[in-house]
């Protein structure tokens, strides 16, 4: 394609497939404006997340919580990634479409960043929505790095627009969980570095059996822009105003919900993607990974917590102040009216049959059993005895049956899909690129992959990043 000023009025997929080769080329070669710029810069950093409290993690240092990447969705942008740590570094663009060697994961044969160095390329041309920026280095058994740490950043790539609907003010929430550690259901005094001697010796039989409980996460700490309740600046607000809250679960390992007593949530999209059935919840859920969109009308004067339903969560500091004009006195809380079931069924389109698929493909997520370092394992167990393919051009109904106690909520890389149904409820006409499935039950979902060379392959896994760690992944080829 040639180069030229207008470049930035092509399609997302005509730009895809020289994005490459520009990344390639010396700046100066570069397109010529208009184009956008975002540089980003890995190092370690200690986050404020109360007064005098001090979180050491790794972060964007240019990206600092509460802080956003905005995108014109019709430019394309420079990205140059720095990384002043010791160790190489991966950065997903999560949800965006972009090549695979721009963006993903070592499977994928993506670029890292070098320790010590840095990258540049240029990233095309977005459909609009939003989105977010975070490492996806394998963390394993180091809760310092990857998601665990302070590497992510809400991406903007402008605001849908809906018929009828307007706002006043927009607020974006990140949420995320700090200081995490080990403990085992079974013996769940026992630490980490302990749990690796227990071991038993042939020759002798002093010693320890690994206790079967498995290893869960806990925190010690939660965050909403990078502050606990009560530290950050409050959501300021007027009575009538109409506010579009644009929230983002950034955890490692926890899924998210929000209620605000005395209001409820119009939710507009998921994960970026108007839904086709607007329906009001008091209870926002959201996965790792999933983003959601909602509007809701202050009409209800006080100083109130937005915040998790869950105690637990609260009390780490799960949740933000919003705070009416002219009122003073302490946040409050309230529990939900109602306990709903929160179910993407609601936001679906009323209709049973859509077209057949022109392939499919199934698999089971099974746990198995515990490694020599007591950790569960984990497998995504494909239907097929050959190397999953996926046709370009070609609808593919994948089936995902969920044959364990915990929910996963799975994420397909660089290719949105088309949710079909979920729990036996039809999804009809929900595009994510995240699905929770609860425990037990199955997803069937529709994917059309564009050309290995804009998309492909593509990293298909569970986002709770220790089941993921633990074998919880596939990579889809895509021919």
């Amino acid at each position: 394609m040639p180069l030229s000023p207008t470049i930035h009025k092509s399609s997302r997929r005509e730009f895809l497939g020289s994005s490459l080769a520009l990344s390639m080329m010396p700046f100066a070669l570069r397109l010529p404006s208009p184009m956008q710029s975002v540089d980003l810069r890995i190092g370690a950093c200690s986050l404020e997340i109360s007064p005098g409290r001090w979180i050491p993690t790794t972060s964007y240092l240019s990206h600092p919580p509460g802080s956003v990447i905005n995108l014109d969705p019709h430019l394309p942008t420079q990205v140059t990634i720095s990384n002043s740590t010791v160790e190489p570094e991966f950065a997903h663009w999560h949800g965006l479409c972009l090549p695979t060697t721009l963006d993903g994961t070592s499977e994928e044969q993506s670029r890292s960043i070098p320790a010590g160095s840095k990258i540049d390329y240029i990233l095309p041309p977005q459909d609009a929505g939003l989105f977010f920026l975070h490492s996806h280095g394998m963390a394993m058994h180091d809760l310092s790095r990857g998601p665990y740490s302070g590497q992510f950043v809400p991406v903007a790539a402008g605001t849908h627009t809906f018929k009828g609907l307007s706002w006043d003010r927009e607020f974006l929430l990140i949420t995320h969980e700090w200081l995490p550690a080990f403990i085992n259901k079974g013996a769940n005094d026992r630490s980490l570095e302990e749990m690796h001697h227990l071991r038993i010796d042939p020759d002798d039989e002093a010693g320890e059996d690994i206790p079967d409980g498995g290893w869960e996460i806990v925190y010690q700490a939660a965050t909403i822009n990078g502050r606990v309740l009560g530290a950050g600046e409050p959501l300021h607000v007027k009575k009538g105003e109409r506010i579009l809250l644009r929230i983002i679960n950034a955890s490692a390992t926890e899924p998210l919900q929000l209620s605000l007593p005395g209001h409820r949530f119009l939710v507009l999209t998921l994960d970026g993607y108007p839904v086709p059935t607007r329906s009001v919840v008091e209870v926002l859920s959201l996965g790792v990974g999933e983003r959601v969109e909602a509007l809701i009308l202050m009409d209800s004067p006080g100083i109130w917590i937005l915040g998790s339903p869950d105690d637990g969560a609260r009390s780490l500091g799960m949740g933000i102040v919003v705070e009416y004009a002219d009122r003073i006195g302490s946040p409050v809380w309230s529990v939900p009216e109602t306990n709903t079931p929160w179910s993407y069924a609601n936001f679906a389109e009323h209709r049973e049959s859509i077209p057949p698929p022109q392939q499919t493909r199934g698999f089971r997520l099974e746990r198995r059993p515990p490694g020599a370092d007591g950790f569960d394992r984990w497998a995504m167990v494909s239907d097929s005895q050959s190397t999953v393919l996926l046709q370009a051009g070609e609808r593919t109904r994948i089936t995902l049956i969920n044959t364990t106690d915990e929910p996963h909520p799975m994420h397909l890389h660089r290719m949105p899909f088309d949710l079909v149904r979920i729990a036996g409820a039809p999804c009809t006409g929900i595009r994510k690129d995240t699905v929770v499935i609860p425990p037990f039950q199955q997803a069937e979902l529709d994917v059309t992959p564009v050309a290995p060379s804009e998309c492909g392959p593509a990293l298909f896994h569970c986002h709770n990043q220790m089941h993921m760690d633990c074998g919880l992944s596939t990579l889809l080829k895509i021919v």
